[in-house]
């Protein structure tokens, strides 16, 4: 019985960190920057084309 319990508390730890880390990744902003990192690659085929 005290495994479940155990299992339950590392569980809701791990949940509770995921929480923390979109919050925090949501007031930073920082999901705007992969987005930009995404399309990076079209703008270098764009740069090619324009020579």
């Amino acid at each position: 019985m005290s495994v479940i319990a155990l299992q339950v508390f590392v569980s809701l730890t791990l949940v509770a960190l995921a929480v923390v880390l979109f919050v925090w990744t949501v007031r930073e902003r920082t999901l705007e920057h992969s987005e930009r990192l995404s399309l990076q690659p079209l703008d270098e085929e764009r740069k090619e084309e324009h020579r």
